[in-house]
Order: structure tokens, then C-alpha cells, then sequence
């Protein structure tokens, strides 16, 4: 069928998939549907992948056009303003194009906190997709961008962390998947065997070869 979502969660689901892959599957999809959302509320939009790194991507949403009666019809804007704009159609070009683009800035801007849980939403239900989304407008989007790498580098260290703890612990009680009894039961056979070692050596040392005495 046309579930994109549901195709790359299966696609997760039944391969080791690198996770640059995946995240740029699931951005492809997330534009897909965003879309043709946004032009049912009488907006027309362009939507491109705009950073990807690791499981974690951006996608870079301009608003280029508008049909503001059918907004006003949806309830995006007033239809206050959707008379307003109309007025626009009136005036000269060089006037009308700041003004049409100052009110289309705001448009983008009153979609922004809707767009993760719609976002968020549409995922789950296609594709069964559990992600963190967030909206902002261009200016901020440097400063989130820098904060969610310097996020993933944190929770690539954690995970490297965790990774050598459990090989080590795999190494040192044999266990494929040990657990906190077994490893705790490894250290003190572990501890038990350097005791006796130990005491073995003590006993050694001590016990000093007789001598003939002339």
C-alpha cells in the first residue's frame, strides 16, 4: 500500500538497518504526509531534509503560498484576516509583497505549536514510529540543531559506557546476557580463587627447605 511509515517500520523491524537510513526514510515520510495536510488547510508548503545525523533529523517546512478563504474556512485564520488579505489584491505590488509575506510569516508561525503532536500522532498511527518531535521557527533553529547533536553525543558516550560494561561483564561470568546475581556471584568466586592464591604463596614462602647440618 501507499503506508511509507508502516514500510520502514517493518523494514526496522526485520533488518539491521543503520539508523542515518532509517532516520532519512522516516523524514521522507514525515514531508510525504505533512504536506498534502497543510494543503487541506489551504496552505502550500515545501518541505526538505535539512540535517540528518544518527536517528535524529531536521526538515525545513517554508510556507510559500496560502488560500486564506479556505484557511478562514478551517479555522487557521480569522476570516477577519482572510478579508484583509483580499484588500491586498488592491494595492501596488511592491506594497502587497511585504505585507502578504509579514502575514504569511505569522501563518507559519501560529502553525508552529500544533506540528509536533500532529507530527508525533501520525507516526504512531502508521508506522508505529515512538519519536521526539519540535517545531521552531528559523530563526532558533541553529541553537535547537547544536543542542540535539550535543544531546546525541551524551547518549553515544552512555551507550559505548553501557556496551563495555556488558562486555565485560559477558567476559567475566561467561553469560551471554549475565545478571546483577550472577555477576555479583562471578566477583566473589573471583575474589574466593585471589584468596586462595593468595594464601597458597603465604604457605610457600614460609615453608623454607630443611638444611643438612654438617
Amino acid at each position: 500500500g501507499n503506508n511509507v511509515l508502516g514500510d520502514v517500520a517493518g523494514h526496522i523491524a526485520n533488518q539491521v538497518v543503520p539508523a542515518g537510513d532509517v532516520a532519512q526514510g522516516i523524514a521522507a515520510a514525515v514531508c510525504d504526509n505533512l504536506q498534502p495536510g497543510l494543503a487541506e488547510r489551504g496552505i502550500a508548503a515545501s518541505c526538505e531534509l535539512a540535517f540528518l545525523q544518527s536517528n535524529f533529523f531536521v526538515v525545513l517546512v517554508q510556507v510559500r503560498s496560502a488560500d486564506f478563504q479556505r484557511m478562514a474556512a478551517k479555522g487557521v485564520v480569522m476570516r477577519a484576516t482572510a478579508q484583509l488579505v483580499q484588500c491586498f489584491e488592491f494595492m501596488p505590488l511592491p506594497v502587497r509583497r511585504p505585507l502578504l509575506a509579514s502575514v504569511l510569516r505569522q501563518v507559519a508561525t501560529g502553525l508552529i505549536p500544533s506540528v509536533p503532536g500532529e507530527v508525533r500522532s501520525d507516526l504512531a498511527a502508521r508506522g508505529g514510529v515512538e519519536a521526539r518531535v519540535t517545531a521552531a521557527p528559523l530563526d532558533d533553529e541553529a541553537a535547537l540543531v547544536f543542542a540535539a547533536v550535543a544531546g546525541l553525543r551524551r547518549e553515544e558516550l552512555e551507550r559505548r559506557r553501557q556496551q563495555s560494561l556488558r562486555g565485560a561483564a559477558q567476559d567475566f561470568t561467561g553469560q551471554e546476557e549475565p545478571t546483577f546475581a550472577e555477576v555479583t556471584r562471578a566477583i566473589a568466586r573471583k575474589a574466593d580463587s585471589d584468596m586462595k592464591w593468595m594464601s597458597d604463596l603465604v604457605r610457600s614462602a614460609l615453608e623454607f627447605p630443611a638444611c643438612d647440618e654438617e
